[in-house]
């Protein structure tokens, strides 16, 4: 059986006015509000609060639950008790959330390539394999922000996030391992400078990619078929 995912992208490019701030948070809980105005920057405060906004349409247009049935595992995953998955991730310009209405274990990672990164430094985290298929691209920081994105959308999708050793993750082509577990990594291609990519725990997926700007967000339909 196939399944079936949406990845909603929304831009974050644009310092919102306080009025204009104020107006958004309101939708949400009252300790949400609190968290959202501990953020010292405005991209990572307008980061967090698109995406709970990103959650809270999915959940309230697809199912019974919002964000107060919101619950976390042992690690600090989210999630509901029902027939939805969802996964959230942001990076420069763009905040995205993945979701579909099953209870298959889904993740997805967004990163914003950085050109003076220097990738000895991340050597450790590597598997021998993966420094080969870096150090041998035509294009090794794109390589290596490839493979960090499958890495970070595995771990969201297992559910232990940096409890999961990065070097113990290994990635073949279309496939990842973590442990004896096996997933299935996809690209998405969001624009030039920018890798994400999204796992899920099964081969057979199709997926429902759309980009929108936060004027979009209020009035965009999350309801899946």
């Amino acid at each position: 059986m196939s399944i079936s995912t949406i990845a909603l992208c929304v831009n974050n490019d644009i310092e919102w006015s306080e009025t204009k701030l104020n107006n958004t948070m309101k939708v949400l809980p009252n300790k949400l509000i609190k968290k959202a105005k501990t953020f010292r920057f405005w991209n990572d405060r307008q980061a967090f609060i698109l995406g709970k906004l990103l959650v809270k349409r999915v959940l309230e247009e697809n199912s019974k639950f919002n964000l107060c049935d919101i619950q976390y595992n042992s690690y600090g995953k989210p999630y509901v008790k029902g027939d939805i998955s969802f996964s959230v991730s942001h990076s420069g310009s763009y905040v995205i959330c993945l979701f579909s209405l099953t209870t298959n274990s889904i993740g997805v990672d967004i990163e914003k390539i950085d050109s003076k990164i220097n990738l000895n430094d991340f050597e450790e985290v590597l598997t021998t394999k993966e420094s080969l298929r870096i150090k041998d691209s035509k294009s090794p920081k794109d390589t290596f922000y490839e493979t960090w994105t499958i890495k970070e959308a595995g771990m969201k999708a297992d559910g232990r996030g940096m409890n999961i050793p990065l070097n113990e993750i290994d990635i073949s082509c279309e496939s990842l391992k973590i442990e004896e577990k096996k997933w299935y990594h996809y690209p998405l291609d969001i624009e030039e400078n920018y890798k994400c990519s999204l796992v899920v725990d099964s081969p057979e997926f199709f997926v429902c990619f759309n980009k929108i700007n936060d004027e979009e967000l209020m009035n965009y339909r999350f309801l899946a078929n």
